[in-house]
């Protein structure tokens, strides 16, 4: 499995989204994260899936 390094701004970006998200509907923030790590295991399992 391959390491994904964040930069401190995209896990901030990730956070404000998440609350924008969650001003439109309760829970949509929380759904949006776990999407977004549901990507980020697909990309660490298989770089090459995304090319």
């Amino acid at each position: 499995m391959y390491r994904i390094i964040f930069k401190p701004f995209a896990e901030v970006d990730a956070t404000q989204a998440a609350l924008w998200y969650n001003d439109k509907r309760n829970g949509l923030g929380n759904d949006f994260l776990l999407a977004l790590d549901a990507k980020i295991n697909a990309i660490q399992r298989n770089l090459l899936i995304f090319k």
